[in-house]
């Protein structure tokens, strides 16, 4: 092989790979402290300091404003990630969170939250993969968009028949935490299985970044009232993200590769020239 093709084969390696990049984010681990409420507030991933509070949610990936983007998810969950909640019977295989009342429940999640991000109210599901969108600005305590109801069964926002949450008219509002489950049109069991077919988001216009994490509370019982009781979480999910239908801001990371491989152009051009 020439110098001249070898130099063209690298360069075509890189830019394929940087390129590439942009659409298929591993993302991240979300760990069960997440708390989707402080998004925006702190450097993700770390400790939020307050008792109970566990840490700042997951960036799962910085966006381009711009108007008619979407979203959806490669995958949620790997194969044998649980999460557990710390209390009794308390623990999801899925990310599409625990069926039944944990702890004696009766009312599934209905969290408040006062932070600038939304409570979020979810009939008989505990520890559901939760997201936020929102902008460069951090969220606004007292703020916060109206909160959204899910239910379980037909009509209004339904997680498990998921057939009316994402016409044209269903954008979420910045600051407005609600359900991702594992990102698919079917509810899965059991984490890492595949059931129906990728769900899609539209993503508000302004938004810049999109947060991943969990609802959990016990003001008042289990997973009602004010959030709380992160710390005594366990486990978490493994997220992928699919930007195809979205202009992901690309990492530093990326951004240096894209530079070797037009440097490496204009290599060409010269040793061609």
């Amino acid at each position: 092989m020439t110098k001249g093709l070898l130099r063209i084969c690298l360069v075509t390696t890189i830019l394929t790979a940087a390129s590439s990049s942009l659409f298929a984010i591993p993302c991240c681990f979300v760990n069960a402290m997440s708390n989707i409420f402080e998004a925006g507030l702190g450097t993700p991933g770390t400790a939020i300091g307050t008792p109970n509070m566990g840490l700042f949610p997951v960036l799962g990936v910085r966006i381009i404003p711009g108007a008619g983007q979407t979203i959806s998810f490669n995958s949620v969950g790997l194969t044998g990630e649980t999460v557990q909640c710390g209390i009794v019977n308390c623990v999801s295989t899925s990310p599409d969170g625990a069926s039944g009342l944990a702890g004696g429940n009766t009312t599934g999640t209905n969290i408040t939250s006062n932070t600038g991000i939304s409570g979020i109210v979810f009939g008989s599901r505990e520890m559901s993969l939760m997201g936020v969108f929102l902008t460069n600005a951090a969220p606004t305590p007292g703020t916060q968009p109206a909160t959204v109801t899910y239910v379980n069964g037909s009509g209004g926002y339904d997680p498990d028949g998921r057939t009316n949450w994402f016409d044209s008219s269903t954008t979420y509002a910045i600051g407005q935490s609600f359900y991702i489950g594992d990102g698919r049109t079917t509810f899965c069991a059991t984490a890492g299985t595949v059931c129906g077919s990728p769900q899609v988001w539209f993503v508000p216009p302004t938004a810049t970044a999109l947060y991943l994490g969990f609802a959990d509370g016990g003001d008042i019982g289990s997973f009602t009232g004010s959030f709380g009781a992160y710390t005594d979480n366990s486990g978490g999910f493994t997220v992928n993200i699919n930007t195809s239908g979205l202009t992901a801001a690309p990492e530093p990371g990326t951004l240096a590769l894209l530079g070797i491989g037009f440097l490496g152009l204009s290599f060409l051009r010269k040793r061609v020239s």
